[in-house]
């Protein structure tokens, strides 16, 4: 995991009062805290592999796919302290798809 995604984001441009948080952890897994809404809310969790620009996410909980299904892959960019995420494939976990695709993120301060 480079050092630039690891640590906490916030959802950008969310009409949610608590936008949804995604953690990058170096031991190559995520967590997507989600207060509230389409999806309900609470934490999904998963495992994360970066291989230069792309980034893959799988083995989440909520969607539950073994691999070598389940695997949503995004292109990812840090511009300006703002980290977006491009789809390259159309991710089986919709739920995981909502919050990541086409979405960005600011780096969580504290």
């Amino acid at each position: 995991m480079p050092a630039v995604l690891n640590g906490s984001w916030l959802q950008k441009n969310t009409a949610r009062s608590q936008p949804p948080m995604l953690t990058l952890y170096n031991g190559n897994s995520f967590e997507l805290w989600i207060s509230s809404g389409a999806y309900g809310g609470g934490v999904s969790f998963g495992s994360v592999v970066v291989n230069g620009s792309e980034i893959d996410l799988f083995n989440g909980n909520i969607c539950a796919i073994p691999l070598p299904g389940g695997v949503g892959r995004y292109r990812w960019t840090v511009q300006n302290g703002v980290l977006h995420f491009t789809p390259l494939n159309e991710d089986p976990c919709s739920m995981r798809s909502y919050f990541v695709a086409n979405q960005s993120y600011t780096r969580q301060s504290g």
